[in-house]
């Protein structure tokens, strides 16, 4: 059994984890799962514990004082680069940089 309690006037459709599309962010979310053949419940709870709202000046506020303005392109190759790391250190393998 799934229960979500969620806030509509944040509407956002997220939450933890594969939960989400709920016509509003996902505030607390507690699953029981009952295991066959056993009969105790295990569950599971995500709780949210605070939100804060940003406003339009926090938004200037928070954006990057420094770095370079890149293509697309290089956005992507560098994405790609930075997975090809990621797999690399999780099969074994040593990142170098």
């Amino acid at each position: 059994m799934v229960t979500a309690w969620y806030a509509t006037k944040l509407n956002y459709k997220h939450g933890p984890e594969n939960y989400w599309g709920l016509p509003g962010i996902i505030l607390d979310l507690h699953l029981e799962l009952k295991k066959k053949n056993y009969s105790a419940l295990t569950g599971i709870r995500c709780e949210c514990t605070s939100v804060n709202a940003i406003t339009e000046d926090k938004k200037k506020s928070i954006r990057p004082k420094k770095g370079e303005i890149i293509s697309n392109d290089e956005f992507w190759k560098k994405i790609r680069e930075s997975q090809k790391k990621f797999e690399e250190m999780h099969s074994g393998g040593v990142d170098t940089d």
